[in-house]
């Protein structure tokens, strides 16, 4: 028998259908991309950049990196909290819900599930990638979540009001 807490045994709430992964993915890449912006201005603003024989190097000022993950973090939670959803996630009819009721994430949810993958892509080196494959167990859960949903207890679902 499986225990109560595993993914296959937990039920998706009453009157949400779970989000495509394409959606998902979509909506992510547009909240992206405005941070990536920022970074790269950050780079080349504070930063070094090299372009030589032997290929290109960049140095990023630690305060840029922090700045950048420090505004994504907030962006998330502010927004996943008071609205349920990121302008990426508006855009393409998606919301984030609790796994247990339906409802809206509180703030610690919202704050959880932003800090996760933020901690991950902390790490030296290997952070994105951390980060990536976090959000990327989204494509094995039964419920699509990421380790930063699991971690949270909330899913991303269909906006029911559009």
């Amino acid at each position: 028998m499986l225990a109560p807490d595993d993914a296959t045994e937990r039920e998706v709430p009453a009157g949400v259908v779970l989000a495509p992964l394409w959606r998902r993915l979509l909506a992510r890449l547009v909240d992206e991309v405005p941070f990536l912006a920022l970074q790269v201005l950050g780079v080349v603003l504070l930063g070094d950049v090299r372009i030589d024989d032997e290929g290109i190097a960049v140095d990023q000022p630690l305060g840029v990196v922090f700045g950048v993950v420090t505004l994504g973090v907030v962006y998330e939670t502010v927004l996943v909290a008071w609205r349920g959803a990121t302008l990426g996630k508006l855009l393409f009819d998606l919301v984030v819900v609790r796994a247990d009721s339906g409802g809206r994430p509180d703030r610690h949810q919202a704050a959880l599930r932003a800090l996760v993958p933020a901690a991950l892509a902390a790490v030296p080196v290997l952070g994105p990638a951390l980060a990536l494959g976090a959000m990327s167990w989204a494509v094995w859960s039964p419920l699509r979540q990421g380790l930063h949903d699991r971690a949270a207890g909330t899913l991303v679902v269909m906006d029911p009001d559009r």
